[in-house]
């Protein structure tokens, strides 16, 4: 018993190592990495401005400084509450105001720089390690199960990423466990004020998130699979904390029914198509990024460690279906209930929504409880066999070694692998702010959330020139250099040919383009 002890201690010890290190690369470096886009887009809705407002006032051919860009990035008196739930409802409907208020009201009190703005999703982040271990609780009643999953989410560089950006992404995993936990809990008690506190936290993940819906539907898989299919008084306390919580989100519910149109304008992007082959080389990229998450370059993880951490994942599956059936079953449920209809559309499809790692993180949460759940049975089993033990044991240190790496490396990045479009805006600033007196064109149509990421990277002493295609600008004496900011060829073209200047292309990668303007002929 002594020796049980003193193991169960170093293994808190080292886990406690790791938590603080985790809480060290959530708070570390905030302001560091690109403020990108759809960050961007957080800040003005938060600000109550709409894109229609951004582009009659900003986006008009006058030249501007870039404080007179960053003022709609700014939560000022001029715009209150209803302003920031007015812009959601009418162009972001489909991202519910729980998250956007809450990030209102903290910029309001401690001020509008990115690291106040990202704070309140380290707050988040931070408030997964309680809710982890009361879901580890109920579904596996095992303090080493829940000890060895806050390991893994300490140093998951999936999770210490999205814990850092100023989405609801971070909310959403905070919620999506809270209520994982309330249903068990609710199942075990079957008591009113218990099913009541399900209901409360599944609306709280409903206004977080749409795809909240998905867990929803797990979490009812789970249920009826266990009752047998049967209407059990089980089922209907259920189906009622359930309803309770659609009738609370009601009220946005029909935002979203009023504003589909819009919502499918916005999501456009996802019917972009891709074959099966890369489909699935994306699929495996994303599972390994919650372990490990070196990049060489855009899109471009280091490959060695990809095949074994899927390997790991479907055993870890496997293991718990074999070990644990009805953990397994809700793990299961909690998983594929998010991952299949994306998966799904897509292979019908052809499109690339599947993709997007940020879409799946329930069934992030879900793998995790799959591998935490292999590792300390394994750990517990094989305890009278050394060898056996020091091969897990070598396990769970390697994934958390290179869990630990990879925050590391991620920590003095300025930019990584989510920020898309915004990838090369650090070094497109750079390019721009070496000129004495530069000017920057750009068009706004397509490009309004990075044009607004670059905002943040330039200095004072550059000036803005944004238009909407297909108006062309008259470009003004007085400036040392004129860049185009990601211009299509047909806006640069016409560019060059109003105003009678050839460009050069002075940066160019996957997704950015800078041209350089010669002096007028």
């Amino acid at each position: 018993m002594r020796v049980q002890k003193l193991r169960f201690n170093r293994l808190q010890v080292f886990v406690l190592s790791l938590l603080v290190l985790g809480v060290f690369w959530r708070c570390f470096n905030l302001d560091h990495k690109v403020y990108w886009g759809d960050e961007t887009f957080t800040s003005f809705r938060i600000a109550g401005y709409t894109e229609t407002e951004i582009i009659q006032q900003a986006f008009n051919g006058q030249v501007i400084t870039v404080d007179e860009l960053q003022k709609y990035q700014q939560v000022t008196p001029e715009k209150d509450l209803g302003d920031t739930l007015r812009s959601l409802s009418l162009k972001d409907s489909q991202l519910p105001p729980l998250y956007f208020v809450l990030v209102r009201f903290w910029v309001q009190l401690f001020g509008n720089s990115v690291t106040v703005t990202r704070s309140l999703s380290v707050v988040f982040s931070l408030l997964v390690f309680p809710a982890f271990y009361w879901l580890c609780r109920e579904l596996f009643a095992s303090p080493k199960v829940a000890w060895i999953t806050l390991a893994l989410a300490a140093v998951s560089p999936f999770q210490v990423l999205y814990g850092q950006e100023a989405r609801p992404y971070s909310l959403l995993m905070v919620t999506t466990l809270l209520s994982s936990a309330a249903l068990l809990r609710a199942l075990r008690l079957k008591t009113t004020l218990s099913w009541g506190l399900y209901a409360i936290t599944m609306a709280l993940g409903f206004y977080t998130f749409l795809l909240s819906a998905l867990v929803a539907i797990g979490h009812g898989i789970y249920v009826l699979i266990c009752e047998g299919l049967r209407l059990s008084k089980t089922t209907i306390a259920y189906l009622l904390a359930s309803l309770t919580s659609g009738v609370l989100f009601a009220p946005w519910l029909w935002v979203v029914i009023s504003s589909l149109s819009t919502i499918n304008q916005t999501t456009s992007w996802k019917s972009r198509e891709m074959t099966l082959l890369p489909l699935l080389s994306m699929w495996a990229r994303n599972i390994s990024y919650d372990f490990f998450d070196v990049q060489l370059g855009y899109n471009d993880p280091v490959p060695y460690l990809i095949p074994p951490l899927v390997i790991l994942v479907i055993y870890s599956f496997y293991f718990v279906w074999r070990r644990a059936p009805k953990q397994a079953l809700f793990i299961t449920t909690l998983t594929a209930s998010t991952a299949l209809p994306p998966v799904w559309s897509d292979l019908m499809t052809g499109g690339v929504m599947s993709t997007a790692a940020r879409y799946f993180i329930p069934s992030y949460l879900g793998i995790k409880l799959a591998v935490a759940y292999l590792l300390a049975t394994q750990l517990t089993n094989s305890s009278k066999q050394p060898n056996a033990q020091q091969r897990w044991r070598l396990a769970l240190a390697t994934l958390s070694l290179i869990g630990v790496i990879s925050c590391a490396v991620m920590s003095e990045a300025e930019t990584w692998w989510n920020r898309y479009q915004s990838y090369y805006i650090p070094q497109v600033a750079r390019e721009i702010n070496k000129a004495e007196q530069p000017l920057v064109v750009a068009d706004g149509l397509s490009n309004q959330g990075n044009i607004m990421a670059l905002g943040y990277r330039l200095d004072p002493k550059v000036r803005l020139q944004l238009v909407v295609a297909p108006e062309i600008p008259k470009i003004p004496d007085g400036f040392s250099d004129v860049f185009l900011f990601k211009p299509n060829q047909q806006f640069r073209e016409q560019i060059e040919r109003e105003n009678r200047r050839h460009g050069e292309l002075v940066f160019a990668a996957k997704t950015t383009r800078l041209w350089r303007l010669d002096k007028q002929s």
